[in-house]
């Protein structure tokens, strides 16, 4: 009996923590949210904590409000760069005149139609026709978006109380790094404290190398993206290639998702200002430049970014988001990554001497820096 009340004390605190993430998904996820941005800005906070003038240097509380205040610098750019593309690719959705596109293709669409009728795949070609057009009248039609704005509208506040909870935590993290080990510190037994200083070390180092190398990836990948439909004149790039950047964060079938939405943007942006005549180059040309991107990205950025986070072979990387993915879908599959480093270093700290797990963690550099 005193064995197993023992042992209870001392996870007690891995209970609460767990119990906490059932009962109150939305703290959690706040806690999570600012790990994250804590990853991301500790570099920052560190060189300037070293910066010394004569006698003046900057401290932790100075330099957590400065990496506050370029977050919210750097969000503020987002929206001020993000709202006027939303605005232009509504007004473009609603300058389309869809009469005028099914008169200008009626031939091809007769026919396609006409084809799948013939092989009973639709009823009828003039049926099918007529859904197709009340379906795009649909999805052009101002007031679907209105809908959508006001459900945007209508999350602001839970978005606001979210944000200043995320970036309460997010100050006392950059202010006193230790708090974050002695949160975990206080959810193990204490045998194991010394391993568990370890694991946080060394994950603090490897995922925040990988959080920056994957926000460098996405700025590379939407420069090369709008740099190649602005030297074959597709309309729109910009906002294609941010789009397709941010949707590569979703390994696999972000890239494949990120071409069919960047080209139906290419589209819009056709059928908007009536030249029909470049709808075809433009639905070539998309996915070709997308493709030359991820070909780069896949022999010159990536290796870069997983070889200095993960540091496991392809193959893992594969099974372990094919895993993630068909437990957690795309959040489990964007997490992946990460979540099995995390994996790795607590596997290389308390089960080093298991052959499996010796070999999974041989090609792992620890090493703090």
């Amino acid at each position: 009996m005193n064995k197993a009340a023992n042992f209870i004390k001392s996870i007690s605190g891995l209970l609460i923590f767990i119990a906490i993430a059932i009962f109150f998904p939305d703290i959690f996820l706040y806690f999570v949210v600012a790990l994250v941005l804590f990853l991301l800005c500790r570099p920052l906070t560190s060189a300037l904590e070293k910066i010394k003038v004569g006698k003046f240097q900057i401290n932790s509380t100075i330099s957590a409000l400065i990496a506050i205040v370029l977050l919210f610098m750097a969000l503020a750019l987002i929206v001020r760069f993000a709202v006027p593309m939303f605005n232009k690719e509504v007004n473009m959705v609603k300058n389309i005149d869809v009469g005028d596109v099914f008169d200008y293709f009626e031939e091809p669409i007769n026919r396609f139609f006409g084809f799948l009728a013939s092989i009973n795949l639709v009823k009828s070609r003039d049926a099918a026709i007529e859904f197709l057009k009340n379906e795009v009248y649909n999805i052009v039609n101002w007031a679907n978006v209105k809908i959508i704005l006001g459900s945007v509208v209508s999350t602001t506040s839970s978005i606001f109380i979210g944000l200043f909870s995320t970036v309460f935590l997010l100050f006392f993290f950059l202010r006193e790094p230790n708090i974050i080990k002695m949160i975990f510190l206080a959810i193990v037994p204490d045998k194991f404290e010394n391993k568990t200083l370890k694991v946080l070390t060394s994950t603090r180092v490897m995922l925040s190398r990988y959080v920056i190398g994957l926000m460098i990836e996405v700025v590379c990948m939407a420069t090369l993206i709008t740099i190649g439909l602005i030297i074959f004149n597709v309309p729109n790039p910009l906002m294609i290639g941010v789009f397709v950047a941010l949707l590569h964060v979703i390994p696999y079938i972000g890239p494949l998702i990120g071409s069919i939405v960047g080209t139906l943007f290419g589209v819009v942006a056709v059928l908007s200002n009536g030249s029909y005549d470049a709808l075809l180059h433009c639905v070539i040309v998309i996915p070709c430049v997308i493709v030359v991107a991820l070909l780069i990205d896949n022999f010159l950025f990536q290796p870069i970014i997983y070889s200095k986070s993960a540091k496991a072979h392809p193959v893992e990387i594969f099974i372990v988001i094919l895993m993630a993915g068909s437990i957690g879908g795309i959040v489990g599959m964007i997490i992946a990554i990460p979540a099995y480093t995390v994996i790795r270093i607590i596997g290389k700290n308390f089960l080093g001497n298991v052959k499996f797990i010796e070999i999974l963690t041989r090609k792992m550099d620890v090493g703090n820096k």
